[in-house]
């Protein structure tokens, strides 16, 4: 049974959320470095008062340059797991999701570097893989609580 078009847009828009809002956090751990070896949060409070704002820029600067490839790769990776899902293919472990979400990530990744030129084309890839494994597997809940009777997903009992 093929799921229906509202599951496939919940698969797709699952995808496009992961590959635009995960990548956004890749900068802080190196932020947190830098902060906590700034010798001026010690000496200066005003210094250490906006270590906030200087966090939430760097969040609003990331999340800017890559909320359009982040769109992009996101809703070519959803629409492969859905047509995937959709050709009537079984992915029932959640290693096969991966696999197949991962697979997808890179795909849809390196279709919108071409798109969108980068300078960084590895680094899209890795994304790619990366949110790819996170997003699939949600996404083919998503399409299999379509094929259910009651909605809820297939691989998990309904109370």
């Amino acid at each position: 049974m093929r799921p229906s078009w509202a599951a496939v847009a919940d698969a797709v828009g699952h995808c496009v959320l992961i590959f635009t809002f995960v990548p956004t956090l890749a900068p802080v751990p190196s932020w947190i470095a830098f902060e906590l070896s700034n010798p001026l949060n010690a000496r200066d409070p005003v210094v250490l008062a906006f270590v906030l704002v200087r966090g939430v820029n760097l969040l609003l600067d990331t999340f800017r340059a890559r909320v359009v490839l982040g769109v992009l790769s996101g809703a070519i990776t959803g629409v492969i797991v859905s047509a995937w899902v959709w050709s009537g293919a079984r992915v029932s472990t959640t290693l096969e999701r991966i696999v197949l979400g991962a697979l997808g990530g890179v795909i849809g990744a390196g279709l919108a570097v071409t798109v969108w030129p980068s300078a960084a084309v590895t680094l899209e890839i890795i994304s790619g893989l990366l949110c790819g494994m996170l997003a699939a597997p949600t996404a083919v809940r998503f399409l299999n609580a379509s094929n259910s009777p009651d909605g809820a997903p297939a691989d998990l009992p309904s109370l």
